[in-house]
């Protein structure tokens, strides 16, 4: 058995051989409980958060995530020439919308229309 003593700061050496026993590297956080017995020092296991810490190191994740967005932007846009080509304007919802607007222009009076409109 290994002693070690209290500083006047209150901190505790553990000896290395412990601390190494029980896989303490420096900055490991301790849970001090006290027992009827003595006091008992358990290691508290890190967030997870804080286990990812430089984990993607020299790796270039903002590249990864520009192409990704370039290519959404190209097949949007792709998306966007075909509907405009097939003479679509517009997204479905609201070419549904533009059309039930000129049906009810179309077949009710003006102070009809907008008392349907706000009634919606």
């Amino acid at each position: 058995m290994e002693g070690t003593y209290v500083s006047s700061k209150g901190q505790v050496v553990i000896p290395k051989a412990i601390r190494d026993a029980a896989g303490l590297r420096v900055r490991t956080r301790l849970k001090v409980t006290l027992k009827e017995d003595g006091i008992l020092l358990t290691p508290v296991r890190a967030a997870a958060v804080d286990a990812l810490y430089g984990r993607f190191g020299g790796q270039d994740l903002i590249a990864d995530l520009e192409a990704e967005h370039w290519t959404e932007v190209q097949r949007d846009s792709e998306i966007g020439a075909r509907r405009r080509e097939s003479g679509l304007r517009g997204s479905p919802r609201r070419q549904v919308q533009r059309g039930l607007f000129h049906i009810v222009i179309r077949r009710f009076s003006l102070a009809e229309t907008i008392h349907r409109l706000v009634s919606l």
